[in-house]
């Protein structure tokens, strides 16, 4: 016979099946790692887990539709609402979806891209509802941007060290050999006083800047700094400084300790271009190049000073225009900006800014 006593306590202290299965789900729910959106049938929000607020910031969305609440959009930018959502999809077929790839907007504005799985939950007698499972998937898309990156940036350097040696081996030796076959007539010429010798003697000079220019250009394709940027651009302003006597001063500030190679490399050649601009067109005497890293956002800013004769920034460049475009390519090209401003008698100012995450 069991005691009346013992029956009484295990009643209150043993919860019923139902009372053990809602707290038990509950607690699934509000702590799983994923963040779960429970929608009616016409996606209006009944229920939103602690993940899934603390991933988008909202917490007061109960009765809100998904479409307006979280901006959903493909990598395209094309609105997921409507006849593209897959949530209708799935309410419509009766099919659950599995890792729908999208991006949703947060309280504050910022696209947080996420795989979804949509569940569809088959009602009693009553509307079906749909569960939407959200996991933040923005370090795996940026480990992918980082792959296409490195990836593109490897079939770009093979590709310049092909066309290099295409330069080398056929342009840059056609032209030295003609050049020299020249020189050659032109000795000739002189010594039989002929009126040709100083066509010839031009026709050769031209040669050699052509052949100096194709040897500039395949150096430019074989590019690349084998060390950190900062050590590269000491060594480079010494460099400069030994060869045009310019005063060129150097400064940093809190750079960055890795700074990708493909940054690395352009960054160093825009700050080659920009000097051996300055060399032959500003007549400057002093040139100050800074660089500074930023923590919040986080960034890389160059600045190049000089004070030489400047020019009027509406006035069509001569000369110059070719080397300015080429560092603003350069800075395009690793998503960067680049300012310029100048104006005559004040010198000339440089600024580039590069973001780095």
């Amino acid at each position: 016979m069991v005691n009346p006593s013992v029956k009484s306590h295990a009643s209150t202290q043993v919860a019923s099946p139902i009372e053990m299965s809602s707290k038990l789900f509950q607690s699934i729910f509000d702590h799983s790692a994923d963040g779960m959106v429970l929608m009616d049938s016409h996606r209006r929000i009944l229920y939103m887990n602690r993940t899934a607020q603390q991933m988008t910031g909202l917490s007061q969305v109960l009765g809100a539709h998904c479409g307006t609440l979280f901006h959903c959009h493909d990598a395209h930018q094309q609105s997921l609402r409507s006849e593209n959502c897959s949530g209708l999809c799935v309410l419509n077929e009766h099919v659950s979806k599995t890792n729908v790839e999208m991006n949703i907007v947060d309280h504050d504005g910022l696209i947080i891209p996420v795989s979804v799985t949509y569940s569809y939950i088959p009602g009693n007698s009553v509307e079906p509802y749909l569960l939407m499972s959200l996991r933040d998937i923005s370090d795996k898309k940026r480990l992918e941007k980082e792959n296409q990156e490195r990836e593109a940036l490897r079939y770009t350097l093979r590709e310049r060290e092909r066309l290099a040696r295409d330069l080398h081996d056929t342009v840059a030796q056609d032209v030295a050999y003609a050049n020299m076959q020249l020189k050659l007539m032109y000795e000739d010429a002189v010594t039989a006083d002929s009126p040709l010798s100083k066509d010839l003697n031009r026709l050769s000079q031209v040669l050699d800047k052509t052949l100096g220019t194709l040897r500039e250009a395949i150096y430019d394709l074989t590019f690349q700094v084998d060390e950190d940027l900062n050590g590269f651009l000491k060594k480079c302003i010494v460099e400069f400084t030994a060869r045009t006597q310019m005063d060129i001063q150097y400064q940093t500030h809190h750079i960055p300790e890795h700074i990708k190679p493909h940054l690395t490399n352009q960054l160093a050649k825009i700050v080659q271009e920009a000097l051996a601009n300055i060399v032959k067109h500003s007549q400057a005497k002093h040139v100050r190049v800074s660089l500074i890293g930023q923590q919040s956002p986080h960034r890389l800013k160059l600045l190049i000073i000089d004070d030489g004769k400047g020019f009027d920034e509406s006035a069509p460049l001569e000369g110059q225009h070719y080397g300015m475009n080429t560092m603003r390519e350069r800075c395009t090209l690793i998503g960067g900006t680049l300012e310029i401003s100048s104006s005559i008698g004040k010198g000339t100012r440089i600024k580039v800014e590069l973001p780095l995450d």
